[in-house]
């Protein structure tokens, strides 16, 4: 018959329920990256509006140039 040692059994424990939050913590980020991927897509895009020559930005103009 083998003999089984309690501490090396004990140790084989840890390291599954170590292998075993690993992988479900592994698994969590990754649903975790796809849910911000979604949350990215559906947004919105903002319509650039880029430079506008307004009206105070006009009058700026006319004063610097003299």
């Amino acid at each position: 018959m083998v003999e089984t040692n309690p501490e090396k059994l004990d140790r084989r424990g840890f390291f599954r329920r170590l292998a075993g939050l690993t992988v479900g913590s592994v698994g969590l980020s990754a649903l975790a990256g796809r849910a911000e991927t979604d949350n990215i897509r559906s947004r919105p895009e903002k319509k650039k509006q880029g430079y506008q020559a307004t009206e105070h930005v006009r009058k700026y103009y006319d004063t610097a140039r003299g």
